[in-house]
């Protein structure tokens, strides 16, 4: 869920939860789906076919719940704004969070952070996704009173769940997707917030137990929040460690710390990721006509080594992003 749409239906009463089923094979639809609900990302087919995209899903209050699936596999990349949780019910899928690698499994849960940006290999099958607003599972963990940093962030990891708890999982999923979808009953809302509670706490649990916290000082989280204001206002431009750490203000070993436990990557693989960001929005705008003017105006100096760059992260070639991308404005002009 994007901020925005946090921002409309957090701390109300008058919230009315909504429940969407969409299904396309066009790309362009799904992904333009996607964005308008969640937030913008992107997808590569990595097989020819349908595309078989099969989303319900439900929104509520300070979460969204429900299924994905897909006929072919295809390369995801993404930043989730809330905590997610992705669990499949047919074939794993493979992710990198920085320099981080999850493998996800029917009994192998991979939980992302808001902010981590993350890549995804999907196989074709159904995945459970569930999304919760931050300062709910905050809350949980604090409730529970381990010891633990006295300033922490959460970390990005895979949870491997006992048959029980997959149970006890997918059981919750259930529960939310049939309240939410429930309609003219005056306790829906009420209903649907103890379920979001029931999740938050039975996530809280595991997240503590597979010690995904780490320690992370609010004066740190501010400075690499900076880091990344900054970066994105230079992405242009040479930057080099130093001139991060001199707009952090703080050592190169804090700094590396910090961005690690933030955004889940070190400050070179933020600058990284950010400048592919913005290479893939210039190509897919139409704003860069070339791959060497979009890969010059994000900051890349060695064209191959973006272009490999570029097709680690998004699953295809500058190239291939370019040409989709023309095509459909050729055909949206006719």
């Amino acid at each position: 869920m994007d901020q925005s749409a946090m921002d409309r239906v957090a701390g109300t009463d008058a919230f009315e939860p909504k429940t969407y089923a969409f299904r396309t094979d066009d790309l362009d639809e799904a992904v333009d789906f996607v964005a308008q609900i969640f937030a913008p990302h992107s997808r590569v087919p990595r097989a020819r076919g349908p595309l078989g995209f099969d989303l319900c899903f439900s929104i509520a209050e300070r979460s969204a719940c429900g299924r994905a699936s897909f006929a072919i596999p295809s390369t995801l990349r993404a930043a989730t704004r809330g905590v997610t949780v992705h669990l499949p019910i047919d074939q794993g899928g493979d992710y990198r969070v920085g320099r981080r690698r999850f493998r996800s499994a029917p009994d192998v849960a991979v939980l992302l952070c808001p902010g981590h940006d993350y890549r995804v290999d999907t196989p074709p099958g159904l995945t459970l996704g569930v999304m919760l607003e931050p300062s709910l599972l905050q809350r949980e963990i604090e409730l529970l009173s381990v010891r633990r940093p006295r300033a922490w962030s959460l970390q990005s990891l895979q949870l491997s769940l006992p048959s029980a708890d997959v149970a006890a999982w997918r059981g919750v999923i259930h529960q939310y997707v049939t309240v939410a979808s429930l309609t003219g009953s005056a306790r829906r809302i009420a209903n649907l917030r103890a379920v979001e509670e029931r999740m938050a706490s039975w996530l809280a649990q595991r997240v503590v137990a597979a010690s995904g916290l780490v320690e992370l000082s609010p004066s740190n989280r501010q400075a690499v929040e900076r880091i990344d204001a900054w970066v994105r206002a230079h992405i242009a431009h040479p930057i080099s460690l130093e001139q991060l750490r001199a707009v952090a203000g703080v050592s190169t070993r804090t700094l590396q710390e910090a961005c690690l436990a933030r955004w889940g990557q070190t400050p070179i693989e933020l600058v990284a990721s950010r400048r592919l960001e913005a290479a893939r929005s210039l190509l897919t705008s139409g704003r860069a006509l070339t791959v060497t003017a979009a890969a010059v105006h994000s900051g890349f100096s060695h064209l191959g080594r973006f272009s490999i760059a570029y097709k680690r992260t998004f699953g295809e070639s500058p190239s291939d992003t370019l040409a989709r991308a023309t095509a459909v404005h050729v055909a949206r002009q006719a």
